[in-house]
């Protein structure tokens, strides 16, 4: 082994304990088992399990998530370094000085694509339900730019960015306020007063002529940036998207040109801070949400969850700050710990940093506002006690681990006490109705109602009742969805796929389950005839926008029927005991592998024919994947903005 190799080794090497063994045996010069995400001695001492930050000196919680997006961190400021540095550099790596200045790169600003991932990995569908996710590999999913959901989507053909200064202004101003009256309340990731003033001064910058900007570049006394025309584009195309409902064809286009736009301005960022890598990374992921075949959702949360902990945005403000910024490090904290909860809870994923850890606190004027102002704000706050309540679930039942909630209490007064908190969650829920906020509370209601009574880790066995509440909260689902559908208001397709999913194997299991059970014959029978084959055709109707939705439902409609016949032969045929002991075993154990898909999630996996070889590091903008040169999206001047933007208030499930 040369004397390069060997530096590299212990470089490594000390990185690797630097990020996992853990402060308090590390304290204790105790040997730790580096278990996730608390280790052997502090989880039977009852105590939070803490690591080190990138620095060795301050203690932020320990998260596998973290530790591996540090090693990638290290791994590619190392790559830059070599490529762009003389051919003796590597021998370098071995000194202190050269260490040190390979911290700096880390932490200083950076093109956002080229902090921690390429523009590969972000501009990636998102990822299907787990059983449909690992039927197939990475290699043999179609691109987003071809995909036939997009392409009709788009009516026809993706689009090019759009020049602002072709967009009626009345068409801006009213989409932007429905942003802001409708969506930022409920996910504060920027300002709402500094959004109009960026605004204003985009559109007064050589009268909104944004493809002379792109062009030609910003002019220096404009003091704008590429940062403040992403956001207004990324923001005009989520706010697009919900208007489905009145004019599809041309609200879908609109939103393809913006997010072409907006791509545009964030791949031309020369440098952006971790607070703004923070707000980039969550309005991605908005996005994803709503076009999960353009953007993926695991990426950008996974982006926005290592800039919280970087920063310990998860602690509660240091004095140091001022007012506003500890404000807005409190507001885009909780948009980051809805997004991440909710995602770990779909994806069965160990959650990124532990709820004790948690000391920054919402906002005490919103938890019971009388103002209706404040009441519209406080929607935020509503939709974190419900993902509060969603963790407890997933943390109980899924990961087995003990709350606080849970000591001194059995599982049965846990299950009863968690029920009725979040019925009092959903009747406060109501109130929000009049501000078009929460607009999915009755899915949100019944998809964790049905979460807690379905079979899980912690709760193998359920009882008749279980499955009787199981088969009523799918159906509040399933109608629900319809509902959306014919009013072409399901502005969320990600969660409604995985939603309806899971919906759907529970339903199968329940109806399975109560093969013997002759009060629960007709409603399974129902469910089988009637409610499964409709949440099949949601799928197959999402499917339009995002390709995944189709495969779920192409995944799931034999196992329907088969579930079925299996019913019915059950009940009506006199087969030999040991022939339906078997066929009855077989189905047992399909229904489980789908209620427990356990494994890696292989999904996201890269390979070089995805084009991530040498991609995004090291290199300026040309090692970014250029942008297609499209027709202009030509706007309809009869397209009526000015009554349906209000009407057209989401909340994301």
């Amino acid at each position: 082994m040369d004397s390069t190799q060997a530096s590299r080794r212990a470089n490594s090497s000390s990185y690797r304990r630097l990020s996992k063994v853990c402060a308090r045996c590390k304290k204790r010069k105790t040997k730790c088992d580096l278990n996730f995400p608390a280790c052997t001695p502090c989880k039977k001492a009852g105590l939070v399990c803490q690591g080190y930050s990138s620095s060795g000196k301050e203690e932020v919680p320990r998260s596998l998530v973290r530790s591996l997006e540090d090693q990638i961190a290290q791994l590619e400021s190392q790559v830059e370094k070599i490529n762009q540095s003389p051919q003796n550099l590597p021998t370098l790596f071995a000194t202190k000085i050269a260490r040190a200045t390979l911290s700096t790169v880390i932490t200083s600003p950076r093109p956002f694509f080229h902090t921690h991932f390429s523009s590969a990995l972000f501009l990636h569908p998102s990822c299907p339900p787990l059983p449909v996710a690992r039927t197939r590999s990475p290699q043999t999913r179609l691109p987003s730019d071809v995909s036939p959901a997009r392409s009709k989507a788009a009516a026809g053909s993706p689009t090019s960015p759009t020049n602002l200064s072709t967009v009626p202004y009345a068409a801006i101003d009213q989409m932007v306020r429905n942003y802001t009256n409708i969506h930022l309340p409920q996910y504060p990731c920027v300002d709402e007063a500094w959004l109009h003033e960026i605004l204003a001064r985009i559109l007064e910058e050589r009268s909104g002529d944004t493809d002379y900007i792109l062009n030609y570049g910003i002019p220096p006394d404009s003091q704008l940036t590429h940062f403040e025309y992403f956001v207004v584009f990324i923001i005009l195309a989520i706010s697009s998207l919900t208007l489905t409902w009145r004019a599809e064809s041309q609200a879908m286009a609109a939103s393809d040109s913006f997010f072409e736009s907006a791509l545009k301005h964030l791949q031309l960022m020369k440098e952006v801070d971790e607070i703004q890598t923070l707000q980039i990374s969550l309005l991605l992921a908005h996005y994803a949400h709503m076009n999960p075949e353009r953007v993926d959702n695991w990426i950008c949360i996974s982006n926005a969850c290592r800039v919280v902990l970087d920063l310990g945005m998860y602690r509660r403000p240091t004095t140091t700050l001022t007012r506003e910024k500890a404000q807005l490090r409190r507001q885009l904290f909780w948009v980051t710990y809805g997004m991440e909860r909710s995602l770990c809870g779909m994806l069965r994923l160990p959650l990124s940093f532990p709820e004790e850890s948690i000391t920054v606190e919402l906002d005490s004027t919103h938890y019971e506002p009388r103002d209706e102002v404040l009441r519209k704000e406080s929607s935020a706050n509503h939709i974190y006690l419900y993902r509060g309540l969603e963790t407890e679930a997933h943390r109980v039942l899924h990961l087995q681990q003990n709350v606080p909630q849970l000591q001194n209490l059995t599982i049965d007064h846990w299950m009863s006490d968690i029920n009725a908190r979040l019925e009092s969650w959903y009747l406060k829920a109501q109130a929000f109705s009049v501000h078009q906020m929460l607009e999915f509370r009755a899915v949100q209601y019944a998809h964790l109602k049905a979460k807690l009574h379905r079979p899980t880790p912690r709760l193998l066995v359920r009882t008749a009742a279980d499955r009787q509440i199981c088969l009523e909260a799918c159906q509040v689902l399933v109608d629900d969805y319809q509902k959306q559908v014919k009013h072409r208001r399901l502005f969320y397709p990600w969660h409604g796929v995985h939603i309806l999913f899971e919906a759907a194997v529970i339903m199968l299991d329940s109806c399975w389950e109560s093969r013997d059970y002759s009060p629960m014959r007709q409603v399974a029978r129902f469910a089988l005839s009637v409610t499964l084959p409709d949440c099949l055709s949601l799928l197959a109707k999402v499917g339009e926008r995002w390709h995944e939705a189709s495969l779920c439902a192409d995944y799931l409609r034999p196992v329907v029927d088969e579930v079925a016949k299996a019913f019915h032969d059950r009940i009506m045929s006199d087969e030999v005991v040991e022939v339906r002991v078997g066929r009855e075993k077989f189905m047992t154990e399909r229904l489980r592998g789908l209620l427990f898909p356990d494994g890696p999630l292989a999904w996201n996996a890269r390979t070089n024919a995805d084009g991530m070889e040498g991609e995004g590091v090291g290199k300026g903008i040309e090692g970014l994947t250029p942008l297609p040169e499209l027709p202009d999206l030509q706007w309809n001047g009869n397209w009526d903005l000015d009554d349906l933007l209000f009407a057209s208030g989401v909340g994301m499930e």
